[in-house]
């Protein structure tokens, strides 16, 4: 390998780092934050619910307001470091509430999380829009989207596997919690410095880029009625993953309170689940090149319906840890379709139905992804505000119930494909 060449890949690999820290960023609330509100500050589920929904509902609107701030301002360096360094201050801050009265911990749980959302936006959207931003080929585009794909599932595998194990290592509580925050933002400060290095040191951004001509004079209501294909694939796209964040949220509890095993335990959980996803990915390609992106988008929205329940029942009917696992295996399996093939629908979406409004239309759909999982986990805090007493094996139950049924009824509302008029 040349000089060059040995540059180049120096820098999509420290690019790529940067989203090992915001996978690790996303999965460790989505896994823990309910149960470490409920379990640990002893909150009332129906607090924690709203705690967690809300900073994420914000992001509807922030996410779309910090992209316009810097198609403006073109500081994109500066909205990274910021939301950098102040994310891995408001991470740490979340898991280290010190003891407090319960409305003071809803508050201060509320604030930092809040504060972590708004934060991990500036620097993740000028950082997964840089690919598209800079004057460089296809090629490199490609090459950069696919390194920080790669990434993301290495973060979301140490986020979902590692933090309960490192819990459990430092003793659990809430000083578990807060060693585990710490540690793991020292890691997120290595991966997301060497990103700024190295976008720093990159292709620099287009001066001529400015996303404002594609924005359409319609308004966004309108707009979203009038690209119907884009509008159920959005819907069944928000089922889906809010049954992945209601099954990823309980588990803690299956594992810890109806299984009796430690917190440990769920990091090994998660991690049959993830490591399957890791792997899985390919296989989804191969799939969707023979049953086309809706077919195959169906086949991954029933698989996990019948995970969920398979989930469910190695607790409810065989009370088995060993069936528990291989459970998830089924589920990673499943969540790995979840994960890509979205993804690659509303691309042939936008592109062809977008009619000078993709950009609008990315931005929406970048929202709806980072909502949905917390959508997931706050009916599951409503299920344990409302049945915990009467239930005690309620998450059990709610795994059986509302992931089955919302990926169930995302199954009917997947649209045909734009641009595939042969799929059924």
């Amino acid at each position: 390998m040349s000089a060059q060449g040995e540059l180049k890949e120096r820098f999509v690999t420290g690019y790529g780092l940067g989203s090992f820290a915001t996978g690790l960023y996303s999965t460790v609330p989505s896994v823990l934050l309910l149960y470490y509100c409920t379990e640990i500050l002893r909150i009332a589920p129906a607090a924690a619910g709203l705690v967690i929904l809300i900073p994420k509902l914000w992001s509807l609107f922030w996410d779309p307001l910090v992209g316009s701030w810097l198609d403006r301002s073109k500081r994109h360096m500066a909205a990274m470091k910021t939301g950098a360094f102040g994310l891995i201050a408001a991470f740490v801050t979340l898991f280290s509430t010190p003891i407090l009265s319960q409305k003071m911990a809803v508050l201060w749980v509320a604030c930092s999380y809040f504060l972590m959302t708004t934060l991990y936006s500036l620097f993740s959207v000028p950082y997964t829009a840089y690919p598209a931003l800079i004057a460089s080929d296809r090629d490199d585009r490609v090459l950069l989207i696919s390194r920080r794909m790669m990434f993301v599932m290495l973060g979301v595998f140490s986020g979902a596997s590692g933090a309960p194990l490192i819990i459990e290592a430092a003793g659990g509580g809430r000083f578990g919690y807060s060693t585990m925050a710490t540690i793991l933002a020292a890691i997120c400060v290595l991966a997301m410095t060497t990103a700024l290095a190295s976008i720093r040191s990159g292709p620099p951004i287009k001066e001529t880029y400015c996303i404002e001509v594609d924005l359409p004079r319609e308004s966004p209501i309108a707009l979203l009625m009038q690209n119907q294909k884009f509008l159920w694939l959005s819907i069944s796209f928000i089922l889906q993953l809010s049954a992945v964040g209601g099954l990823m949220a309980m588990i803690p509890y299956i594992v810890t309170i109806d299984f009796a095993r430690s917190e440990g335990e769920v990091g090994a959980s998660l991690a049959i689940m993830i490591g399957v996803t890791i792997i899985s990915v390919p296989i989804w390609a191969r799939i969707a090149r023979q049953l086309g992106d809706r077919g195959a988008l169906r086949l991954a929205s029933l698989l996990y319906a019948v995970s969920s329940v398979l989930v469910a029942c190695s607790f409810l009917i065989l009370q088995s840890w060993y069936a528990f696992c291989l459970s998830l295996t089924v589920c990673g399996f499943s969540f790995a379709g979840l994960q890509v093939l979205p993804f690659t629908a509303v691309a042939h979406i936008i592109n062809a139905t977008s009619r000078g409004s993709g950009a609008f239309l990315n931005g929406v759909w970048t929202s709806l992804e980072k909502s949905g999982l917390a959508v997931g986990a706050a009916l599951g805090a409503a299920a344990l505000s409302v049945f915990e007493r009467q239930e005690p094996h309620i998450s059990a139950y709610f795994v059986f119930v509302v992931p089955t049924a919302l990926c169930i009824l995302a199954i009917f509302l997947i649209p045909r494909m734009a641009g595939a008029a042969s799929e059924d």
